[in-house]
């Protein structure tokens, strides 16, 4: 009784003191370093159906050693009418992050910007914010306007750049510099000594575009011009909440006639699925609630409800996510002479053979399983293929569920944990279905079993969040499937803005004869992004493709004490 009353006004101190620090004036925030980001992205210069790769790194913008403060990052490309053609959410595992985009065919032409931010930064303004140039070309639109008649000059490595190779702590080699196609690489990445090489890096290997893109931004580069600006610190006035314990929803409760704001009342959030979500927060004195999805999840859809016994009355607003002010973007002018028309014919068609062939070169999505559930010890599982089905609910209840029963008042069922009930008879159990809470029990009680694959019963007392539940219940179905369609004022179903789910990168191989029939034009060799390097020397392998042509292998990150570093060589196929 006593540890139960103790973690219950625990809970509620923390969440009423969680609540109150949500004013627009926030003076801790004053000694929270702002961030900045930079972003290793594979080329400036795509066609459509071709792959915008990146890696995001979040930094501490006075250390430049990665951060673990943000724990999402916001990445978007906009063109020169800022337009948003793509905004990803990314997920960030200190500091880091990774994302992709395919060019569409139905992209226009033109000058792209991609841009990178946290809530965080964005209390500093969009100055703060990542910027990087890219020019897209739609080769089967018309293109008139962006060619002129001047010759075309070919892309080269900044010769800046190879130099600085040789004097810089890390340093790349090949075993060498000319190789036939579909041939091996070894890539060396070196260093004297492990403190100088030990940190969180990128590469790509890519072919080099014979005419002029926009420049990319280099580690080094970007983090200099970012450290020109005088930004100060704008976190005084706090106009973005940040994401430093993960995602956050929030909204409102108030009342439906007079439209006041609604005080401590509990606010759940369920996202459904076999990896469900369940979140319970209460309303502060402006009646907003919060909610920080700190796991990963699948569905792209919540559900919003109010737990209290006059929800009748009240309704639910979401708060809108802050625009950012694209408008102050300045976009570069890119063109191609008409001598490069042939080349860029040539590229196209090896897209598209890459492409028809993409289902042999697929890509594979990083599984992940929430291990974090509820509960103690005190756990019981009921799998009912193990006992005779019945029919629904109510009758499973009856007939197996031993720690289970089902009472009734009037026309309201109640479903009850057994002998969990005699301290708090008003508290109900914590009811889900695939991480839906159930509150009206009548919604369930005749339930048809024959898709549920196991009942799940927590026979404790139970704190969660703001609230104590007397035990806990969870139905579990086979597929995971289960839905609440019924949206009402205080009960909300809403889209979720999903975080991209990080990908494992297909890599050619040609060290067995299984691929050799299958065409290779690919442009883009190598993408390796969790290239960690913990020894003085790190290999990598990689195979060339019949894509002929001078490539380029671009080295970028920090090191652990906040370098930056970024090198360039290159090599060609013939």
């Amino acid at each position: 009784m006593k540890k139960i009353a103790l973690l219950l006004f625990l809970t509620c101190f923390f969440s009423k003191s969680y609540a109150q620090q949500k004013p627009k004036t926030f003076d801790m925030f004053k000694n929270i370093p702002q961030e900045n980001i930079f972003v290793h992205y594979n080329t400036t210069f795509l066609l459509s159906g071709e792959q915008l790769l990146y890696k995001v790194y979040c930094l501490n913008a006075k250390t430049n050693q990665l951060t673990n403060l943000s724990k999402v990052a916001y990445v978007a490309l906009i063109d020169q009418n800022y337009k948003i053609h793509f905004k990803h959410k990314i997920l960030l595992n200190s500091g880091i992050g990774q994302g992709d985009f395919f060019i569409p065919a139905s992209i226009n032409s033109g000058n792209y910007k991609i841009i990178a931010y946290t809530k965080w930064m964005k209390n500093g303004g969009e100055d703060n914010f990542f910027q990087g140039d890219i020019a897209i070309l739609n080769p089967f639109a018309d293109n008139s306007k962006f060619l002129n008649k001047e010759k075309e000059v070919a892309q080269t490595v900044d010769k800046n750049e190879i130099i600085n190779n040789k004097t810089n702590a890390i340093n790349l080699k090949i075993n060498k510099t000319i190789f036939t196609n579909r041939e091996k690489v070894t890539l060396n990445v070196n260093a004297d000594n492990l403190n100088q090489i030990a940190g969180n890096y990128s590469i790509s290997v890519r072919k080099v575009n014979q005419f002029n893109v926009p420049k990319k931004k280099s580690s080094s580069t970007y983090l200099s011009l970012y450290q020109k600006k005088k930004l100060g610190n704008k976190t005084a006035q706090l106009v973005q909440f940040p994401e430093f314990r993960g995602e956050l929803i929030s909204g409102k409760v108030i009342h439906k006639d007079s439209k006041k704001a609604i005080p401590s009342v509990n606010v759940s959030i369920a996202i459904p699925g076999k990896e469900y979500v369940f979140k319970v927060s209460k309303t502060d004195d402006k009646g907003i609630f919060y909610f920080i999805i700190d796991k990963t999840y699948n569905s792209s859809k919540a559900t919003i409800e109010i737990d209290d016994e006059n929800r009748e009355d009240y309704q639910i607003i979401m708060n809108k996510d802050d625009v950012v002010n694209f408008k102050t973007l300045k976009f570069k002018d890119f063109s191609l002479s008409e001598e490069v028309k042939k080349n860029i014919e040539q590229r196209s068609i090896y897209n598209q053979i890459e492409n028809a062939y993409n289902v042999k070169k697929q890509d594979s999505i990083k599984k992940y399983v929430n291990k974090e559930k509820f509960f103690g010890s005190n756990v019981y599982t009921y799998y009912l293929d193990d006992y005779t089905r019945f029919p629904t609910l109510k009758e499973t209840l009856t007939e197996i569920t031993e720690h289970l029963y089902y009472s009734k008042k009037g026309d309201q069922y109640s479903i009850k944990v057994l002998g969990v009930d005699f301290f708090y008879r008003n508290n109900k159990p914590l009811l889900l279905i695939e991480g839906l809470q159930i509150l009206n029990h009548n919604d369930i009680i005749d339930l048809k079993t024959r898709q549920v694959e196991k009942i799940i019963v927590l026979k404790d007392n139970y704190v969660y969040g703001t609230k104590l539940y007397n035990g806990v219940i969870i139905l579990e179905t086979f597929k995971g499937d289960y839905t609440n369609l019924v949206s009402k004022d205080y009960q909300k179903n809403i889209e979720l803005f999903k975080p991209l789910v990080p990908k494992k990168y297909f890599t050619q191989k040609y060290d067995t004869n299984k691929q050799e029939r299958i065409p290779d034009f690919r442009a883009q060799l190598f993408w390796q992004l969790d290239c960690k390097l913990s020894k003085e020397s790190n290999t990598f392998d990689f195979y060339t493709s019949d894509n002929l042509g001078v490539y380029e292998i671009n080295l970028e990150g920090f090191t652990n004490d906040g370098k930056p570093i970024s090198i360039k060589t290159t090599f060609e196929v013939k």
